[in-house]
């Protein structure tokens, strides 16, 4: 929350005389994938995988000014999604599903020629475990909670909608369970690293309307 007034205070700091409101909501579809390396009682530096596919819907809000835009950046899924475990195989049958929130801040320039591009500044990615689909077997974090950035580039020749193609780089590096115990990653016990920082890659395909009012 305190991350949010700052994004706001700063937006408000920037002159208006010449910047028009920008307002862009999008509909999208995000493929994950992340690693780690961590240990367990049987298996020592083991690298694990996990991916998941959900849709996504979002918006940009903030200034735009001259081809430029700046300004919070939102998303969340559409509803739970199950978190499945790639590699090692060792979860089968285990059912467990997220939510996927995103608040970041960006800047990007709309070209003369039907392209765009922008960045973002995550401030807070969570993935958080639906209670619902809780077993005996799950895993015992609710939360998990990074940043990263993004990077996008959008095809804007089509009558008010925008094709738009993002790249995620997201660092997880704290796991909050269900006891309310929270763990900073890399985790380390007796000495060893138990888990390390969860690096994840996604890539959204969205569809945007731009608004420059």
């Amino acid at each position: 929350m305190k991350n949010l007034l700052l994004v706001l205070l700063f937006l408000l700091a920037v002159p208006v005389a010449r910047a028009g409101v920008w307002i862009e909501p999008y509909l999208g579809y995000l493929v994950h994938s992340d690693e780690y390396m961590g240990t367990r009682s049987t298996a020592l530096d083991t690298s694990y995988e996990h991916s998941y596919k959900t849709p996504l819907l979002g918006a940009r809000l903030g200034y735009g000014m001259l081809g430029f835009s700046m300004g919070v950046d939102y998303s969340q899924s559409l509803g739970a999604f199950e978190w499945k475990q790639d590699k090692p195989v060792d979860n089968s049958g285990v059912k467990e599903e997220y939510t996927n929130t995103n608040l970041g801040i960006y800047a990007g320039y709309k070209f003369p020629v039907m392209f765009r591009v922008w960045g973002t500044y995550f401030l807070k990615n969570k993935l958080e475990f639906d209670s619902s689909t809780a077993t005996a077997a799950s895993d015992d974090s609710t939360e998990i909670t990074g940043k990263g950035f993004a990077l996008g580039a959008g095809f804007t020749g089509l009558p008010f909608v925008a094709l738009n193609l993002e790249y995620r780089s997201i660092t997880y590096d704290e796991i909050k369970q269900r006891d309310g115990t929270k763990i900073t990653l890399p985790y380390s016990m007796g000495g060893s690293v138990v888990m390390n920082e969860i690096e994840a890659k996604d890539i959204v395909l969205s569809v945007s309307v731009p608004f420059d009012i």
